[in-house]
């Protein structure tokens, strides 16, 4: 994976399997980062 971030949106690049959805792609995505995301604020 490959990131660029700028002050408004993000661009992420993403080697996966060709069968894999991208709607299932984006929510696993934003699934691990508000994890993530979420363990840190309660720390």
């Amino acid at each position: 994976m490959d990131m660029c971030v700028l002050p408004e949106h993000i661009h992420l690049f993403v080697s996966c399997d060709p069968l894999a959805s991208p709607t299932k792609i984006v929510k696993t995505f934003k699934e691990v980062t508000a994890n993530h995301e979420f363990k840190n604020f309660l720390s």
